[in-house]
């Protein structure tokens, strides 16, 4: 990310420093004409996480909404945890996916959101195979992802808790973000732009 960039550049002052962004398969992950709904795609393996990686906040959100998603586990522990919780509307998948399997939950889902509480300067795969897949991507402002989306208006960048809820609704009701995403995936983020 630029971010990530900034950073180095900072400590290796002398040095030219070439952003490389990750790649994603534009044939596997590609929008469905039919969108909807929310995709939480790699929930932390520890409980512990959870605050920082701002599931207990979706998790809140999506027991007070009538929105269909989607969480993908990767620990029993995060599963039970959640699954505990009953939140109607909401499916849990508690197992390893392929990339197809995974491109086939995402090109149908509306909207990604990642985020992080404490800075993230990275960007998640996760993000960009949402991008690919024509999902809007809702992130917090201390992610490298985070101007990708503000700069190309693919999503909504929030400073913090108060405006998940606003930037879900605006997400599901956009029909631009989900082309905007896709567009910026074949732009920057494909195999082809490492060569």
């Amino acid at each position: 990310s630029e971010k990530m960039k900034n950073l180095a550049q900072i400590k290796l002052k002398s040095k030219n420093i070439q952003l490389i962004h990750p790649s994603v398969d534009l044939k596997i992950f590609k929008p469905s004409p039919v969108k909807k709904g929310i995709l939480i795609p790699s929930v932390p393996y520890s409980l512990d996480q959870f605050e920082e990686r701002g599931i207990n906040l979706l998790l809140k959100y999506l027991a007070k909404s009538n929105i269909p998603a989607t969480m993908i586990f990767r620990s029993n522990e995060a599963y039970n945890y959640v699954k505990a919780k009953k939140i109607s509307g909401l499916t849990l998948v508690n197992r390893t996916l392929s990339d197809k399997e995974l491109a086939k939950m995402m090109s149908k889902s509306k909207i990604v959101p990642i985020l992080y509480s404490k800075n993230a300067p990275d960007m998640p795969l996760s993000a960009i195979e949402g991008l690919a897949s024509g999902c809007a991507i809702i992130c917090t402002k201390n992610m490298g992802i985070s101007g990708v989306v503000k700069n190309n208006a693919c999503g909504k960048v929030i400073k913090d808790e108060r405006g998940l809820g606003r930037a879900i609704d605006e997400g599901l009701k956009s029909k631009i973000y989900g082309q905007n995403a896709r567009n910026v995936a074949k732009r920057d983020f494909t195999e082809d732009n490492l060569k």
